[in-house]
């Protein structure tokens, strides 16, 4: 009896079940349309690549067989565009894109019109505009017109160039073409004659960018008149001269364009852009840095960072212009040349020194007091090599401002400024010599002005080497200040400075 009872109570629940079930695949169909949802089998592997204007599209297929089209989109600023290929395609290439960066799908079609799910990546094209295709090396780094000379130098050659040319008509109005090699750019200074530098000189390159799939044409571009002095050169016409090419241009060029004589005494990068100066006759190298003799060192000597291009330039500029070089010590270069003239240590001149009872007082305004720092600054005016004065040393770094009184108010030319004698092997003294000051001059020790071109200005560094800084215009004053910052001695956290003399000239 109790057998029937399970079999019957069985019997309920299967019913009770089967019309659960029922209900819920209704529920399912309400929600599901006419049938059971299908997902379309989405593509994969999506990668896209970067060309000229284009973008090359590459996926790959699912193996559903329900796939009738492949639809790949792209889509930038809200402008957006597809096209419809076939199932078996894995590849599109989407040409004639403007500057942007596009998002790029895509997904499958079933035959009933149903998308899979897209995949998406990011990409932009190269064109004209790209950051890329603007920075592209431009081959030729300067270039120079000389009568009917073209000069130019290679210093950025890489291995992204594929193709360059120089396009130019020559003297006898043919057109002539010089291919660019890297081989050439490896020689330096590059030398064409027979140019007619009237006509439009032209630069073409091809080349390719990392990532990119296509050989480009870069936009060519002319060499033209405009100069572009190197920084060096820009300063020595400035600080000898007075030129200030950013608030005098045409002065600066007027100048370059007329000088016939110019005179160099500090490290340089080169000479090149001695061949923008159309009519110069000689360079004089060194004759502004008198040097003791004491201790002759090569560390004295003026260096060029680019000697073989300099020496480079100066045989060329011999050769058109007859260019001819004074050379004082061996400054720059060690060699010889027939326009060479060797001239030996240069010798200062005669000047009439203030000393004495024209001086009132000699102050370093960062020193307190009369402390031994303060008393030996009077060494500074004796015209003595042998004395020196060097404060105590100091373990961060100081600005000193030392300030001459004169008795009267006069008129005076410049300063003469005397580096200590130091042994050049010395480990401490030749650290604390200074190689640049800032004079200043007043006669009412108020109103303060620069006295010479620039506000700062280089110092010999030579053992008991004298600068000569004259004055940009002679003018009566009675205060001058110079001001000096300590060194850094080399193997330690010790500042400091040393200075011999510091006398003023009328």
């Amino acid at each position: 009896m109790k057998r029937v009872k399970y079999i019957m109570y069985l019997g309920i629940l299967l019913a009770l079940l089967a019309g659960c079930n029922e209900t819920l695949e209704d529920t399912y169909s309400d929600y599901a349309g006419d049938g059971k949802i299908r997902y379309v089998g989405k593509c994969s592997e999506m990668l896209v690549k970067p060309g000229w204007r284009r973008l090359k599209v590459d996926w790959v297929n699912s193996m559903d067989i329900m796939v009738d089209k492949i639809k790949v989109s792209w889509e930038a600023d809200g402008m957006k565009h597809d096209t419809l290929l076939t199932s078996d395609m894995t590849s599109c290439d989407i040409r004639n894109l403007a500057d942007n960066t596009y998002r790029i799908d895509v997904c499958a079609i079933d035959k009933n019109g149903n998308e899979s799910l897209p995949i998406t990546d990011y990409a932009r094209p190269y064109s004209y505009e790209h950051e890329a295709v603007r920075s592209f090396s431009r081959i030729i780094s300067k270039h120079y017109f000389i009568d009917n000379n073209l000069v130019f130098f290679i210093d950025n050659w890489n291995d992204s160039i594929v193709e360059a040319k120089l396009c130019y008509t020559d003297i006898y109005n043919k057109k002539k073409e010089h291919l660019l090699v890297k081989e050439e750019a490896q020689q330096g200074l590059i030398h064409l004659e027979g140019v007619n530098t009237k006509e439009p000189i032209i630069v073409t390159r091809k080349g390719k960018l990392e990532g990119c799939t296509d050989l480009i044409t870069f936009a060519d571009y002319s060499l033209t008149n405009e100069r572009i002095y190197s920084s060096d050169f820009k300063v020595v016409l400035q600080q000898r001269y007075g030129l200030k090419n950013e608030e005098q241009k045409l002065l600066f060029d007027r100048f370059v364009d007329t000088v016939t004589v110019l005179e160099f005494d500090y490290d340089l990068v080169s000479f090149e852009d001695l061949f923008y100066c159309s009519n110069l006759k000689k360079i004089v190298c060194g004759k502004n840095r008198y040097l003791s003799g004491l201790n002759p060192n090569s560390v004295d000597i003026s260096t060029l960072d680019n000697e073989t291009r300099s020496l480079e330039c100066l045989d060329l500029l011999n050769k058109v212009r007859g260019l001819q070089v004074d050379q004082y010590n061996e400054h720059y270069f060690n060699i010889s040349r027939p326009y060479i003239n060797k001239k030996g240590n240069p010798t200062l001149p005669n000047l009439n020194y203030i000393q004495g009872d024209d001086i009132v007082s000699i102050k370093d305004l960062s020193v307190k007091g009369d402390s031994e720092d303060a008393q030996e600054l009077v060494n500074l005016l004796d015209n003595n090599p042998d004395t020196w004065w060097e404060p105590s040393v100091a373990t961060s770094p100081r600005t000193h401002e030392i300030l001459i009184t004169l008795k009267e108010v006069q008129v005076i030319k410049g300063i003469k400024v005397v580096q200590r004698l130091y042994r050049p092997t010395s480990s401490s003294q030749k650290y604390y010599v200074s190689d640049k000051i800032t004079i200043e001059v007043s006669s009412d020790n108020v109103s303060w002005t620069p006295m010479c071109y620039m506000r700062e200005n280089m110092l010999g560094i030579g053992s008991g080497e004298s600068t000569l800084i004259p004055m940009a215009e002679p003018h009566a004053v009675k205060y001058i200040k110079a001001t000096l910052s300590d060194r850094m001695h080399n193997s330690s956290l010790n500042f400091n400075m040393t200075l011999s003399g510091l006398i003023p000239y009328k």
